[in-house]
């Protein structure tokens, strides 16, 4: 699979809530306490996810989509302070934290949502990455810390590889593109689960962290599909964008209108206006926005729809990418009774079978099919 998914955050249109709108590694599996969409410090597009408040409850977790006994992430951090207190990890007076002091944190967790590994930043901008032997009101222990690397005032890129085992683990962390802290043959796991299924964003409280802005997420595994995307892919962004164009290809009535990309457009999504059909199978085509005039290389484009069934039939959807009449071959996925968000990775322009470049990527249509 490599790409198993990215988020620029431009879907939303500021509506945290929408964020939640979908299963596994479709959307994101909690966004809670002071974690809001915010317009005031975007990397790419009109939006980054800040962290204003440290309390206890305050995470962005999202699902890998299965259990990985390797993963690699990425996202771009903006601390606009430094910690004022160095990390440490135990149970407070109330059991509902585990980082009492220090600053912003990331954990790699298991399928029960229990921490096995924590990245946390010091007041000096070093990472600290530590295993969570005592689960995640218990005691904790340092594997490792990097030399100071992240500073406040400016997005940095960081990306981390893990590798889940007891005695042939693996981690590595690189920021701006440059190895940081590189380890193997450790343990790094620490509970009965050997293998890593979410990601999680939170910070220390008692005033130590600092207002953080995060943007242009990803999450890779390491199978090797061609696209680059099983190992280290730098300094990366994950644009948004939306149809602008109707076509011949109309297979979907519309609820209002003549036009169906401008029942499709809106930010943050309208669900009072849609495209819809009772046939089994049915199609839609639509262009979409250009991309970036600057834009060198494309990893991966992720076609995606937003949907819902109205009854308790079955309902596929396969929303897929066009170019120059071919499209390219995705799987069907199951529809729900709420509206949810589906994504396909269609790494290569599937005209040309290479990996996407502007020309193509601008020609493309984004298809949106029933298939049964």
């Amino acid at each position: 699979m490599a790409n198993r998914w990215c988020d620029g955050l431009g879907r939303y249109g500021g509506n945290k809530a929408l964020m939640l709108n979908g299963s596994s590694s479709q959307a994101w599996a909690q966004v809670s306490g002071y974690w809001n969409l915010s317009t005031a410090n975007p990397r790419t597009g009109t939006h980054c996810l800040r962290l204003t408040d440290q309390i206890p409850t305050s995470e962005a977790r999202r699902v890998f989509g299965e259990p990985l006994e390797e993963v690699l992430f990425g996202f771009a951090l903006f601390a606009h302070d430094l910690p004022s207190r160095e990390p440490a990890i135990g149970a407070s007076a109330s059991s509902s934290e585990v980082l009492l002091a220090g600053g912003v944190s990331f954990d790699i967790r298991d399928q029960a949502n229990i921490p096995q590994l924590s990245f946390i930043l010091g007041t000096d901008g070093a990472i600290e990455v530590r295993r969570r032997p005592g689960g995640p009101y218990g005691t904790s222990q340092l594997i490792a810390r990097t030399v100071p690397v992240i500073g406040a005032g400016a997005y940095q890129h960081v990306e981390i590889y893990a590798r889940a085992s007891n005695e042939n683990g693996a981690i590595e962390i690189r920021v701006d593109e440059i190895t940081r802290l590189n380890l193997t043959g450790i343990d790094t796991v620490s509970s009965s689960s050997v293998e890593f299924s979410q990601v999680s964003w939170g910070a220390g409280f008692n005033g130590a962290a600092p207002t953080i802005d995060l943007a242009d997420f990803y999450c890779n595994d390491t199978v090797n599909d061609g696209s680059g995307c099983h190992t280290f892919i730098g300094d990366c962004k994950s644009g948004w964008l939306q149809p602008n164009t109707n076509t011949a290809q109309a297979d979907f009535t519309l609820s209002a209108g003549a036009s169906g990309y401008a029942l499709l457009d809106d930010l943050p999504p309208d669900d009072a206006t849609y495209i819809e059909t009772a046939s089994a199978t049915a199609r839609s085509d639509f262009g979409l926005q250009n991309p970036p005039a600057n834009l060198v290389e494309v990893l991966t484009a992720r076609p995606a729809v937003r949907a819902m069934k109205d009854d308790a039939g079955t309902a596929l959807i396969a929303p897929s990418l066009v170019s120059n009449g071919v499209k390219a071959a995705v799987e069907d996925q199951p529809v729900t009774t709420a509206f949810a968000y589906y994504d396909q990775n269609v790494p290569f322009d599937p005209d040309t079978a290479a990996p996407w470049d502007l020309a193509g990527l601008t020609a493309a249509l984004e298809a949106i099919e029933r298939t049964a």
